[in-house]
Protein backbone atom coordinates (compact mmCIF):
# COMPACT_ATOMS: atom_id res chain seq x y z
CA UNK A 1 0.00 0.00 0.00
CA UNK A 2 2.99 2.13 0.27
CA UNK A 3 3.21 5.30 -2.34
CA UNK A 4 6.89 5.68 -2.11
CA UNK A 5 9.81 2.63 -0.86
CA UNK A 6 13.36 4.14 0.23
CA UNK A 7 15.85 0.92 -0.14
CA UNK A 8 19.70 1.48 -0.46
CA UNK A 9 20.21 -1.83 -0.98
CA UNK A 10 19.36 -4.69 -3.73
CA UNK A 11 15.88 -4.78 -2.99
CA UNK A 12 14.73 -8.05 -4.20
CA UNK A 13 17.12 -9.82 -2.64
CA UNK A 14 17.27 -8.30 0.66
CA UNK A 15 13.61 -7.23 1.19
CA UNK A 16 11.07 -8.46 -0.53
CA UNK A 17 10.38 -10.48 -3.96
CA UNK A 18 7.20 -9.17 -5.15
CA UNK A 19 6.45 -6.79 -7.64
CA UNK A 20 5.33 -3.83 -5.96
CA UNK A 21 6.45 -1.31 -7.49
CA UNK A 22 3.95 -0.72 -10.54
CA UNK A 23 2.57 1.38 -7.24
CA UNK A 24 5.22 2.56 -4.86
CA UNK A 25 7.90 4.45 -6.20
CA UNK A 26 11.39 3.04 -4.99
CA UNK A 27 14.04 5.91 -4.00
CA UNK A 28 17.62 4.13 -4.16
CA UNK A 29 20.51 6.09 -2.58
CA UNK A 30 22.13 3.19 -3.13
CA UNK A 31 24.88 2.87 -0.64
CA UNK A 32 28.38 3.82 -1.98
CA UNK A 33 29.88 5.32 -4.64
CA UNK A 34 30.87 2.47 -6.65
CA UNK A 35 34.60 1.76 -6.83
CA UNK A 36 34.34 -1.70 -7.27
CA UNK A 37 32.48 -3.72 -10.23
CA UNK A 38 28.76 -3.49 -9.67
CA UNK A 39 25.54 -5.47 -11.43
CA UNK A 40 26.47 -7.63 -14.36
CA UNK A 41 29.91 -6.32 -14.64
CA UNK A 42 30.43 -8.34 -11.02
CA UNK A 43 29.14 -11.34 -11.99
CA UNK A 44 32.17 -11.64 -14.35
CA UNK A 45 34.89 -11.30 -11.88
CA UNK A 46 33.29 -13.70 -9.01
CA UNK A 47 35.08 -17.09 -8.48
CA UNK A 48 33.57 -20.25 -9.36
CA UNK A 49 32.99 -21.01 -5.47
CA UNK A 50 31.00 -17.35 -5.51
CA UNK A 51 29.74 -17.02 -8.91
CA UNK A 52 29.46 -20.33 -9.80
CA UNK A 53 29.93 -21.83 -13.19
CA UNK A 54 29.50 -20.28 -16.73
CA UNK A 55 25.90 -21.93 -17.34
CA UNK A 56 24.95 -19.79 -13.55
CA UNK A 57 26.59 -17.22 -14.38
CA UNK A 58 24.43 -17.07 -17.91
CA UNK A 59 21.41 -18.65 -16.21
CA UNK A 60 21.87 -15.53 -14.00
CA UNK A 61 21.54 -12.96 -16.47
CA UNK A 62 18.51 -14.47 -18.20
CA UNK A 63 16.71 -14.50 -14.81
CA UNK A 64 17.73 -10.20 -14.29
CA UNK A 65 16.77 -9.70 -17.77
CA UNK A 66 13.39 -11.50 -16.57
CA UNK A 67 13.10 -9.94 -13.78
CA UNK A 68 13.48 -6.07 -15.48
CA UNK A 69 10.59 -7.37 -17.83
CA UNK A 70 7.99 -8.94 -15.03
CA UNK A 71 9.34 -6.05 -12.22
CA UNK A 72 9.20 -2.80 -13.75
CA UNK A 73 10.46 -0.03 -11.53
CA UNK A 74 10.14 3.80 -10.96
CA UNK A 75 13.47 4.32 -9.33
CA UNK A 76 14.84 7.12 -8.41
CA UNK A 77 18.74 8.38 -7.27
CA UNK A 78 20.84 11.70 -6.36
CA UNK A 79 24.40 10.97 -7.12
CA UNK A 80 27.62 12.53 -7.03
CA UNK A 81 28.76 13.06 -10.76
CA UNK A 82 27.54 12.53 -13.87
CA UNK A 83 30.00 9.81 -14.26
CA UNK A 84 28.60 7.96 -11.53
CA UNK A 85 24.84 8.61 -12.80
CA UNK A 86 26.29 7.39 -16.77
CA UNK A 87 27.78 4.32 -14.65
CA UNK A 88 24.06 3.11 -12.62
CA UNK A 89 21.97 3.71 -15.96
CA UNK A 90 24.45 1.86 -17.86
CA UNK A 91 24.94 -1.46 -15.33
CA UNK A 92 20.86 -1.54 -13.95
CA UNK A 93 19.00 -0.54 -17.08
CA UNK A 94 15.86 -2.25 -15.59
CA UNK A 95 16.24 0.19 -12.05
CA UNK A 96 17.74 3.13 -13.33
CA UNK A 97 17.69 6.07 -15.94
CA UNK A 98 19.42 9.36 -16.27
CA UNK A 99 15.62 10.81 -16.09
CA UNK A 100 15.24 9.72 -13.05
CA UNK A 101 19.16 10.68 -11.63
CA UNK A 102 19.83 13.70 -9.93
CA UNK A 103 23.24 15.17 -9.48
CA UNK A 104 23.23 16.34 -6.01
CA UNK A 105 25.69 13.70 -3.94
CA UNK A 106 24.58 10.98 -1.83
CA UNK A 107 21.70 11.62 0.58
CA UNK A 108 24.13 10.18 3.45
CA UNK A 109 26.82 12.29 2.84
CA UNK A 110 24.82 15.36 3.86
CA UNK A 111 25.90 14.84 7.02
CA UNK A 112 29.62 15.34 6.79
CA UNK A 113 29.21 18.29 4.47
CA UNK A 114 26.59 19.98 6.74
CA UNK A 115 28.64 19.21 9.99
CA UNK A 116 32.61 18.70 9.13
CA UNK A 117 33.58 22.09 10.40
CA UNK A 118 31.00 22.29 13.46
CA UNK A 119 33.33 22.10 16.02
CA UNK A 120 31.56 21.21 19.21
CA UNK A 121 29.02 19.39 17.49
CA UNK A 122 31.91 16.77 16.86
CA UNK A 123 33.30 17.10 20.25
CA UNK A 124 30.34 16.27 21.72
CA UNK A 125 29.60 13.13 19.17
CA UNK A 126 33.41 11.89 19.89
CA UNK A 127 32.27 12.03 23.25
CA UNK A 128 29.60 9.96 23.29
CA UNK A 129 31.44 7.63 20.46
CA UNK A 130 34.40 7.13 23.28
CA UNK A 131 31.77 6.12 25.68
CA UNK A 132 30.07 3.29 23.90
CA UNK A 133 33.28 2.06 21.98
CA UNK A 134 35.43 2.28 25.57
CA UNK A 135 37.91 3.89 23.29
CA UNK A 136 40.35 7.27 24.21
CA UNK A 137 38.01 10.68 23.59
CA UNK A 138 41.37 12.94 23.88
CA UNK A 139 43.65 10.85 21.55
CA UNK A 140 43.58 11.42 17.13
CA UNK A 141 41.20 8.79 15.76
CA UNK A 142 42.81 6.95 12.95
CA UNK A 143 39.58 4.88 11.69
CA UNK A 144 40.71 1.32 10.08
CA UNK A 145 37.75 0.16 7.45
CA UNK A 146 38.52 -2.25 4.59
CA UNK A 147 36.01 -4.14 2.39
CA UNK A 148 35.71 -7.66 1.94
CA UNK A 149 36.76 -9.56 -0.56
CA UNK A 150 34.97 -13.17 -2.64
CA UNK A 151 38.06 -14.92 -2.87
CA UNK A 152 40.44 -15.35 0.35
CA UNK A 153 40.18 -15.16 3.89
CA UNK A 154 43.27 -13.24 4.26
CA UNK A 155 42.29 -9.98 5.20
CA UNK A 156 44.58 -7.29 7.01
CA UNK A 157 43.84 -6.49 10.81
CA UNK A 158 46.63 -4.25 12.55
CA UNK A 159 45.28 -5.99 16.39
CA UNK A 160 46.66 -9.24 14.89
CA UNK A 161 49.97 -8.09 13.06
CA UNK A 162 53.22 -9.20 14.16
CA UNK A 163 54.43 -5.53 14.26
CA UNK A 164 51.16 -4.46 16.47
CA UNK A 165 53.32 -3.82 19.08
CA UNK A 166 55.50 -1.39 17.07
CA UNK A 167 52.38 0.27 15.73
CA UNK A 168 51.12 0.80 18.89
CA UNK A 169 54.78 2.65 19.45
CA UNK A 170 54.23 5.09 16.59
CA UNK A 171 50.59 5.90 17.50
CA UNK A 172 52.36 7.16 21.07
CA UNK A 173 54.55 9.53 19.52
CA UNK A 174 51.42 10.43 17.24
CA UNK A 175 49.23 11.21 20.02
CA UNK A 176 46.81 8.44 18.35
CA UNK A 177 44.90 5.23 18.58
CA UNK A 178 44.06 3.00 15.15
CA UNK A 179 40.19 2.48 15.55
CA UNK A 180 39.72 -1.11 13.50
CA UNK A 181 35.78 -1.79 12.00
CA UNK A 182 36.26 -4.84 9.72
CA UNK A 183 33.71 -5.39 7.27
CA UNK A 184 29.93 -7.84 8.67
CA UNK A 185 30.72 -9.86 6.06
CA UNK A 186 34.57 -11.09 7.40
CA UNK A 187 33.11 -10.82 11.45
CA UNK A 188 30.83 -13.46 10.17
CA UNK A 189 33.14 -15.28 8.01
CA UNK A 190 36.23 -15.18 10.11
CA UNK A 191 37.54 -15.08 13.83
CA UNK A 192 39.33 -11.39 14.15
CA UNK A 193 39.81 -10.76 17.80
CA UNK A 194 37.72 -7.99 19.19
CA UNK A 195 40.19 -6.43 22.12
CA UNK A 196 42.72 -3.90 22.02
CA UNK A 197 46.18 -4.18 21.62
CA UNK A 198 48.01 -1.02 23.14
CA UNK A 199 46.43 1.77 20.97
CA UNK A 200 44.98 -0.71 18.71
CA UNK A 201 41.27 -0.96 19.08
CA UNK A 202 38.97 -3.53 17.23
CA UNK A 203 35.20 -2.88 17.26
CA UNK A 204 33.02 -6.30 17.56
CA UNK A 205 30.11 -7.57 14.95
CA UNK A 206 27.77 -6.55 17.89
CA UNK A 207 29.16 -2.59 18.45
CA UNK A 208 29.01 -2.38 14.52
CA UNK A 209 25.83 -2.84 14.29
CA UNK A 210 25.06 -0.45 16.51
CA UNK A 211 27.08 2.42 14.84
CA UNK A 212 26.08 4.43 12.52
CA UNK A 213 29.51 4.84 10.07
CA UNK A 214 28.72 8.29 8.64
CA UNK A 215 29.32 9.00 12.79
CA UNK A 216 32.28 7.54 12.94
CA UNK A 217 33.68 8.89 9.69
CA UNK A 218 32.44 12.47 10.80
CA UNK A 219 34.92 12.46 14.34
CA UNK A 220 38.07 10.86 13.05
CA UNK A 221 40.93 11.96 11.97
CA UNK A 222 42.19 9.90 9.19
CA UNK A 223 40.59 7.30 7.24
CA UNK A 224 43.12 3.83 6.66
CA UNK A 225 41.44 1.58 4.07
CA UNK A 226 41.89 -0.83 1.09
CA UNK A 227 39.03 -0.39 -1.61
CA UNK A 228 36.04 0.37 0.26
CA UNK A 229 34.27 3.18 -1.13
CA UNK A 230 33.92 5.11 2.09
CA UNK A 231 37.21 7.27 1.08
CA UNK A 232 34.83 8.70 -1.18
CA UNK A 233 32.75 10.12 1.85
CA UNK A 234 36.04 10.41 3.68
CA UNK A 235 37.46 12.97 1.09
CA UNK A 236 34.77 15.53 1.45
CA UNK A 237 35.61 16.77 4.35
CA UNK A 238 38.93 17.23 3.53
CA UNK A 239 40.88 14.99 5.84
CA UNK A 240 43.59 12.74 4.93
CA UNK A 241 42.96 8.78 3.85
CA UNK A 242 45.42 5.83 3.27
CA UNK A 243 45.14 3.36 1.47
CA UNK A 244 46.67 0.00 2.62
CA UNK A 245 46.55 -2.31 -1.17
CA UNK A 246 48.33 -4.86 -0.19
CA UNK A 247 46.53 -7.08 -2.22
CA UNK A 248 45.58 -5.01 -5.14
CA UNK A 249 46.81 -6.82 -7.96
CA UNK A 250 44.46 -9.69 -6.69
CA UNK A 251 41.45 -7.58 -5.84
CA UNK A 252 41.68 -6.04 -9.11
CA UNK A 253 41.83 -9.23 -11.61
CA UNK A 254 40.64 -11.72 -9.77
CA UNK A 255 37.97 -10.43 -7.27
CA UNK A 256 34.97 -8.41 -8.36
CA UNK A 257 37.14 -6.61 -10.55
CA UNK A 258 37.12 -2.27 -10.47
CA UNK A 259 36.35 0.74 -13.07
CA UNK A 260 39.04 2.63 -11.86
CA UNK A 261 42.89 2.86 -11.07
CA UNK A 262 43.05 3.40 -7.51
CA UNK A 263 45.78 5.80 -7.59
CA UNK A 264 43.69 7.79 -9.58
CA UNK A 265 40.71 8.53 -7.49
CA UNK A 266 42.77 7.37 -4.17
CA UNK A 267 41.95 9.94 -1.13
CA UNK A 268 45.57 10.01 -0.01
CA UNK A 269 49.27 7.57 -0.62
CA UNK A 270 48.17 4.15 -1.67
CA UNK A 271 51.01 1.71 0.60
CA UNK A 272 51.90 -1.74 -0.75
CA UNK A 273 53.22 -2.70 2.79
CA UNK A 274 53.08 -2.40 6.51
CA UNK A 275 56.42 -0.14 6.52
CA UNK A 276 54.58 2.21 3.91
CA UNK A 277 51.57 2.95 6.61
CA UNK A 278 54.55 3.25 8.87
CA UNK A 279 55.33 6.06 7.11
CA UNK A 280 52.12 7.75 6.96
CA UNK A 281 51.61 7.43 10.44
CA UNK A 282 54.86 9.65 10.79
CA UNK A 283 53.51 12.15 7.92
CA UNK A 284 51.41 15.38 8.57
CA UNK A 285 48.06 15.61 7.26
CA UNK A 286 48.85 18.26 4.78
CA UNK A 287 51.46 15.55 2.98
CA UNK A 288 49.51 13.29 2.86
CA UNK A 289 46.28 15.59 1.03
CA UNK A 290 48.89 16.32 -1.60
CA UNK A 291 48.68 12.98 -2.62
CA UNK A 292 45.13 12.69 -3.45
CA UNK A 293 44.39 11.25 -7.08
CA UNK A 294 43.84 13.59 -10.17
CA UNK A 295 39.87 12.36 -10.40
CA UNK A 296 38.93 11.75 -6.53
CA UNK A 297 36.76 15.68 -6.90
CA UNK A 298 35.62 15.25 -10.41
CA UNK A 299 33.93 11.99 -9.42
CA UNK A 300 32.56 13.48 -5.73
CA UNK A 301 31.70 17.37 -7.40
CA UNK A 302 28.32 17.08 -6.90
CA UNK A 303 28.05 17.19 -3.10
CA UNK A 304 26.79 20.34 -1.95
CA UNK A 305 25.17 19.17 1.64
CA UNK A 306 21.71 18.89 -0.25
CA UNK A 307 20.82 15.80 -1.85
CA UNK A 308 18.11 14.20 0.32
CA UNK A 309 16.30 17.69 -0.47
CA UNK A 310 17.30 18.28 -4.15
CA UNK A 311 16.34 14.51 -4.68
CA UNK A 312 13.09 14.86 -2.55
CA UNK A 313 12.03 17.81 -4.62
CA UNK A 314 12.90 15.75 -7.98
CA UNK A 315 10.60 12.93 -7.20
CA UNK A 316 7.71 15.20 -5.96
CA UNK A 317 7.91 17.70 -8.44
CA UNK A 318 6.47 14.51 -10.71
CA UNK A 319 4.76 12.16 -8.51
CA UNK A 320 2.02 14.93 -7.11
Amino acid sequence: TARYFVCNVNWRSDIIDLPIFRRAKLINPFHGLPFKKIGEHQYAYLPVEVGGSRLRKWVRRQLRRWDAYCYPQESWLSVSSEHVGDLYALEFPGRFSRKRCVIAGQPRNDFLVNHKADTAFCAALKDRLAKELGVPADKRWFLYLPTFRYDTDQVYSFVTSKRAAEFSHLLDAVNAIIIEKQHPRVLQRLHVPTEHVGNVYSISEGQGCLLDIQELLLVSDRLITDYSSCFFDFSLMDRPCVHFAYDWETYRDKDTGVYYDLRDVAGGPVCSSEEDVFETLRASDADLLTQRGSRLKELTAGEQGVASQTLWDAVLAVTT
